[in-house]
């Protein structure tokens, strides 16, 4: 008797084990089509072919061919990347909301991808895949730091915090999620995409990031609001600065943060912005 149940613990255990296997993957099968990424959720099924029951992979099989078949005939609009939702945002204090715009003091990061377009000619259908990719990271880590979305320009991002700490934290947890996105296999083949230890691997992008008081302006045409001013220039200018898979910022606000926390770095560079009152980045 005791053998039966033993043997019966383990044939439950190990029937848990591929339901619960079943599930990771069909899940991220399903985010796939969300998307409609089917070239990642073919490779998906095709990656973990063993770890589902052979109905459910090719059920799946089939949904994905079918959809491949239909794409052509499909609105382009279904494809593209969604903006963020204008919700007003932490970003900006109740006040200038109510007046309308002004003066506020926050942190203003800057994102871009590095050789964008000598990738867009090399792999443009690729690109277009992994832009989707890119867009939906940056805009996963603006909602999670409740930072707001001011702006893109091409692939660059410009987005709003109402402090240094919340940006740092978004900019480490970008390129973290970047490197260990799903990118199309072909983008990973280009020399601009090849992994690079634990820095990047994919579309790897340069980040600037700088602390100060801006002006808030809404943009009547696009209803959204709009940053100017110092800090604004001066991360424009670190962004373009910064190290690929890096972060600059200025060295004044960066001693400030280790101060304040224990900072890791692995290593650092010093340049120097003309024009800029604590030059030193």
């Amino acid at each position: 008797d005791s053998q039966v149940t033993q043997k019966f613990a383990r044939s439950l255990s190990e029937e848990k084990d591929v339901m619960a296997r079943t599930i990771a993957v069909t899940g991220t099968i399903a985010e796939n089509l969300v998307e409609f990424d089917l070239a990642a959720a073919r490779a998906h099924l095709r990656g973990e072919r063993a770890a589902i029951p052979r109905v459910l992979h090719d059920h799946l099989h089939d949904l994905i061919t079918n959809l491949e078949m239909y794409r052509p005939f499909l609105p382009d609009s279904l494809f593209e990347e969604q903006g963020a939702v204008d919700t007003g945002g932490p970003a900006f204090p109740k006040q200038v909301l109510e007046d309308g715009g002004g003066e506020v003091v926050g942190t203003v990061v800057f994102t871009d991808i590095r050789s964008s377009s000598t990738i867009w000619r090399a792999a443009p259908d690729s690109m277009k895949r992994a832009l989707r990719v890119h867009n939906k990271v940056i805009r996963k880590q603006v909602a999670a730091f409740n930072a707001y979305e001011v702006k893109t320009i091409g692939d660059a991002f410009m987005i709003a915090f109402t402090d240094l700490d919340r940006a740092v934290a978004f900019s480490l947890a970008v390129h973290d999620n970047l490197l260990h996105a799903n990118w199309p296999e072909e983008l990973l083949r280009l020399p601009e995409c090849l992994r690079k230890e634990d820095v990047w691997g994919g579309l790897a992008v340069r980040i600037g990031i700088a602390e100060g008081e801006t002006s808030v302006e809404l943009n009547e045409l696009t209803g959204r609001w709009d940053y100017f001013g110092h800090a604004v220039n001066v991360a424009a200018r670190l962004e373009a600065a910064s190290a690929v898979g890096g972060i600059a910022m200025l060295h004044e606000q960066f001693s400030r943060l280790e101060r304040n926390h224990a900072v890791a770095v692995i290593s650092r560079e010093t340049m120097v912005l003309r024009g800029v009152n604590d030059s030193s980045a």
